[in-house]
């Protein structure tokens, strides 16, 4: 089982998701977009907050919804190649 968030709006073409581990982690994922979402839309990043050890969760406000803006953050802090 796993949860996508995508917000390409914020950070185009990266993706957020919180997982069940498994093996063939990538490639259920990667085949996932390819058959549910069109090919403008698929990720080229997909981060796996899981596997980060500074960010344990999807950062989320006091109404359950997700901070973007710290997502964003966190990304050009952290993982941006820039």
């Amino acid at each position: 089982m796993f949860f996508i968030w995508n917000k390409s709006d914020i950070i185009p073409h990266v993706s957020y998701c919180k997982i069940i581990p498994n093996a063939n982690l990538i490639y259920i994922l990667k085949e996932f977009c390819k058959n549910n979402i069109g090919g403008f839309k698929q990720p080229q990043k997909i981060v796996i907050i899981n596997l980060l050890d500074d960010l344990d969760d999807i950062p989320k406000g006091p109404t359950k919804k997700i901070l973007y803006r710290e997502l964003k953050k966190y990304y050009m802090e952290n993982l941006s190649d820039n």
